[in-house]
């Protein structure tokens, strides 16, 4: 994030800065490369043309999918009548969160690369490149944990379970979606904004992107993160990989306890089995995406509160630090609608029925056609009659 903040990196800031002016001196020609600037050459832009273009290719890709699959998998589970679980509503809810991240992905790309030293876009998109990141990232951090929650619930006490309705979840939804709105994207909203840096200045925003925190923010900014990241990031990610083997052991547990009991045939075992491994995979899947989205992400936030960036070479190591996690969250998003569809069968066939009556060609979960399905099975008909 620019290198803002630091238990080590603000003291050193708020120290050893000059006291912020309120106004700023334009020390940059707009005309100019996007890539040059005037002024200390430790001060350039920390990222070559290079990186630039390597970042690109790898996000608006990325972006274009994650949008249309999220898209795909929200309205498949929308419409089905045999996906309509407490889980699944979950999973909808995380689909628009991805969904929104995909949409405005490209808003942090061109903040930290063409947009670096002059954001040449609206105002209100600069704010949003940071509030909804922020918006978006709460949401998905608790989702996780509920989700992670709930299929506790369901395997250990699935009676108590039952009597969680669909209403119920969905106002928890709403409820966090409100909360995260008002604790994550209100705050960057207003503390976050395209402002004229002085590169030849000595001031805290002196290195940072045009869109980037208000310096007059400074101090504001470093208390609320302080607070807001703990309870949003960082304790919700310990207690989903505290939950994850804990659901495993029970499970576990479960086993031995009707497999010492013998009361159930061996299609209803069988049946059972299934539907718990499906669940643990797909707590799994979706656990170890949302980690590998956002343990990069969290490495470079550790970083840059901890370590001023005085030098052009640790600007450089934060910049791509950003950018490498900044690629995995995206790559998470991506992920997430075929780990849905991998785990459930039942939303395979209705991602597949749903695209068969979308595409031109219509394709069934066996890459058939289905007039090719008709005439293989005509022609299967036809040789079994003959013999």
């Amino acid at each position: 994030m620019d290198g803002l903040i630091s238990s080590n990196g603000s003291r050193h800031i708020l120290e050893s800065a000059t006291p912020i002016n309120s106004s700023y001196t334009d020390s940059t020609d707009r005309s100019t490369n996007a890539f040059t600037t005037t002024g200390n050459p430790n001060l350039e832009p920390p990222f070559t043309y290079g990186a630039v273009v390597f970042s690109a290719v790898m996000l608006i890709p990325m972006a274009v999918f994650g949008l249309v699959a999220n898209l795909i998998t929200m309205i498949v589970i929308s419409k089905s009548k045999t996906l309509k679980s407490i889980f699944n509503h979950l999973l909808i809810s995380l689909c628009i969160s991805d969904m929104l991240s995909a949409a405005f992905s490209i808003l942090p790309l061109y903040r930290q690369t063409w947009g670096f030293d002059y954001w040449a876009w609206p105002k209100f998109l600069c704010k949003a490149s940071f509030a909804v990141d922020a918006w978006t990232t709460y949401v998905t951090t608790i989702h996780i944990l509920l989700f992670a929650i709930f299929r506790l619930l369901s395997i250990q006490w699935p009676i108590a379970f039952k009597k969680v309705s669909l209403l119920q979840v969905r106002l928890i939804i709403v409820c966090v979606w409100l909360v995260a709105f008002g604790c994550g994207f209100m705050p960057y909203a207003i503390m976050f904004e395209d402002i004229v840096r002085n590169r030849n200045s000595n001031t805290p925003d002196a290195a940072w992107s045009h869109c980037s925190l208000n310096p007059a923010w400074l101090m504001q900014f470093v208390a609320y993160y302080q607070v807001a990241a703990p309870i949003f990031i960082f304790f919700p990610m310990a207690a989903i990989v505290v939950l994850c083997p804990v659901i495993g052991i029970v499970i576990k547990r479960r086993r031995m306890k009707y497999r010492a009991a013998q009361n159930e045939s061996k299609e209803v075992e069988s049946r059972r089995r299934r539907k718990e491994r499906n669940a643990f995979l797909q707590l799994g899947f979706i656990t170890g995406s949302f980690l590998m989205g956002y343990i990069p992400n969290t490495a470079h936030v550790v970083y840059t509160t901890n370590v001023a960036p005085e030098s052009m070479a640790m600007r450089v190591l934060e910049w791509n630090l950003f950018m490498v996690g900044y690629i995995f969250l995206r790559l998470s998003e991506c992920l997430n609608p075929i780990f849905y569809n991998l785990v459930s069968s039942k939303m395979r066939a209705e991602t597949f029925s749903f695209l068969g009556r979308c595409l031109p060609c219509k394709c069934s979960p066996t890459g058939q056609s289905p007039q090719q399905s008709n005439q293989s099975s005509s022609a299967q008909q036809t040789a079994n009659a003959s013999l």
